[in-house]
């Protein structure tokens, strides 16, 4: 972060059984707090019918991809600014990402803004790109 590298963190810690969001934990929010690096928050779905548990292979999935705005850790402060910080990132993911399901369910060919989508024959290539920029 001090040389202006970007990390990607998953707050969950591990994939979702059921696609739906788990609890978040604080370390990333600690570390951005601490450095003022800011979030830029990933939401992702589809990736539970990709590869459900206990599966060793692919299925036919569309999954979608969404950046979030960044959030500045400058805006929170006192003690618990990492946890302050944290349920306000998770609040914009779980919102953001129950509208991407609705969009994902009702089979709209529109693109959301700011989401990439890619799938074939039931192999997904995806890439992220993060940016947590030390300001």
């Amino acid at each position: 972060l001090r040389k202006g590298g970007s990390l990607l963190f998953f707050p969950e810690g591990h994939r979702s059984r059921d696609g739906q969001i788990q609890r978040f934990y604080s370390g990333p929010f600690r570390l951005a707090v601490e450095t003022g690096a800011t979030i830029v928050p990933l939401c992702i779905t589809g990736t539970d019918r990709l590869l459900p548990p206990n599966r060793w292979w692919f299925l036919p999935s569309r999954v979608c991809l969404r950046a979030l705005a960044p959030v500045s850790p400058k805006e929170f402060s006192g003690e618990t600014a990492h946890v302050d910080l944290r349920r306000h990132v998770k609040n914009l993911m779980t919102k953001n990402l129950e509208e991407m399901r609705k969009r994902q369910n009702k089979g709209s060919g529109a693109r959301d803004q700011g989401s990439k989508k890619i799938a074939k024959r039931g192999f997904i290539f995806y890439i992220l790109h993060f940016a947590l920029k030390h300001e």
